[in-house]
């Protein structure tokens, strides 16, 4: 039987986190990883640094950022000033064509790269929403025809997407969160920048203990002891509005899905045929791209399957939800 050392485990996890972060052209900081390792890992950056350095074949330490070796960073100085940006934008965005959806939100949070502070120039807003129950797709509805209408945000001059790509109600929120659902989504869950609801959003952590086995650091942070005050129904007629929003629309964004999956297989672009889900407290996507990068958190060698996370980028318009067309091991997003 081959033996293995005791750091293995340690050793393949640093492995996946910079490979997915490789793939962006980027690395995290070496304070980043350390909250991505469980307890028993090195627990300051000067320590982790030490430990990479006896081990040169697992990365690349420049600056304190640690990349994955073959990698090439693409814009490390502007990344971080760029996030800044974006999640002013989003807040604008929350301020203007959003604002009337605020009473029916429970939390607003946004993901991805913006959340991870690495954005490229062009890269989209990812929005996470938690609508009160019965509120969904008219929320959604409603964004699209605000975002048509009033414009899409800007930054550094230039529009940039919000896409809406993880949305459920607080009915589904606690089912969502309760059992295990890996390394890559409660990562994506813990590093989630909450622009509203933030102590609905921490007492929803609270609720999912698996978390802090996958993470236990950051979720010793952000976690808040559950609430079990149930969910808040919306007015009645926003409910109605939803029940009669939600065919139409849930069809229309099936339809979108099926005409650019053909369109990419006609490209070879296998890695973003993604699979639309839009239940009626739920509408989110799931990908090979996402299987894949799930796979190599897992240490499998096959995809295994899943649900989409809760941004678009793991490191996670008008005209329905458009595949990912650069390196990203985001599911497919909803834009506005």
């Amino acid at each position: 039987m081959e033996e293995t050392e005791p750091d293995d485990g340690l050793r393949r996890r640093i492995e996946a986190i910079l490979r997915v972060a490789g793939e962006h052209g980027t690395g995290p900081t070496l304070e980043e990883l350390v909250e991505l390792l469980p307890d028993d890992a090195p627990a300051t950056a000067s320590e982790l640094q030490g430990w990479l350095e006896a081990r040169p074949g697992v990365s690349r330490i420049d600056r304190g950022r640690a990349y994955d070796p073959p990698s090439v960073p693409r814009d490390p100085e502007g990344r971080p000033a760029r996030a800044g940006r974006y999640r002013a934008a989003a807040e604008r965005a929350l301020r203007g064509p959003m604002a009337p959806l605020l009473p029916w939100l429970r939390a607003v949070g946004v993901t991805g790269s913006t959340a991870y502070g690495e954005p490229e120039a062009g890269d989209d807003i990812d929005f996470f929403l938690i609508t009160r129950t019965g509120a969904l797709w008219a929320t959604v509805g409603w964004a699209l025809l605000s975002f048509r209408l009033r414009g899409r945000p800007t930054v550094d001059g230039a529009p940039v997407v919000p896409c809406f790509n993880y949305v459920m109600d607080d009915t589904q929120a606690p089912v969502e969160f309760a059992s295990s659902r890996g390394f890559l989504f409660a990562r994506e869950a813990l590093t989630t920048q909450v622009l509203v609801g933030e102590p609905y959003f921490r007492q929803l952590l609270g609720s999912a203990p698996w978390m802090g086995e996958e993470l236990p650091r950051l979720y010793g942070r952000r976690r808040l002891p559950p609430d079990h005050r149930g969910s808040r129904s919306a007015p009645w007629g926003v409910r109605i509005l939803n029940a009669a929003t939600y065919p139409f629309l849930a069809a229309y964004f099936q339809a979108v899905a099926l005409l650019r999956n053909r369109r990419l297989r006609a490209r070879g672009k296998a890695d973003d045929v993604f699979e639309m889900q839009t239940e009626l407290h739920r509408l989110a996507y799931t990908s090979v791209r996402f299987d894949r990068f799930k796979a190599l958190y897992s240490g499998s060698t096959a995809p295994a399957g899943g649900s989409a996370p809760i941004g678009r980028d793991p490191y996670g318009a008008a005209g329905g939800p458009r595949p990912i067309e650069r390196g990203t091991p985001a599911l497919q997003r909803q834009e506005m």
